[in-house]
């Protein structure tokens, strides 16, 4: 996805996206660091294209489902590594 770096008022909204965005994660993790680290990377996927992102009527909701997206990805990335 090509967008440019502008953040015009992702610092505003950041603490509440990403305590959102952690507790989908966790949801979905169980894991705190895995939660934290899910999230963080979620919100920076938003930050890279913020200028689009943050004008969206559904803003939250598309952070949300980057963020479950994210933290699926790596749960069945980890799926064998709990495995006896």
């Amino acid at each position: 996805m090509e967008c440019d770096g502008s953040k015009s008022g992702f610092d505003e909204v950041f603490p509440e996206l990403f305590l959102s965005a952690f507790h989908v994660a966790r949801r979905i993790l169980g894991d705190v660091t895995d939660s934290e680290d899910a999230a963080a990377e979620a919100l920076a996927r938003a930050l890279r294209c913020w200028r689009r992102v943050g004008r969206l009527s559904y803003r939250d909701a598309w952070i949300m489902r980057v963020t479950a997206n994210v933290a699926l990805d790596r749960f069945a990335s980890s799926a064998g590594r709990y495995l006896p």
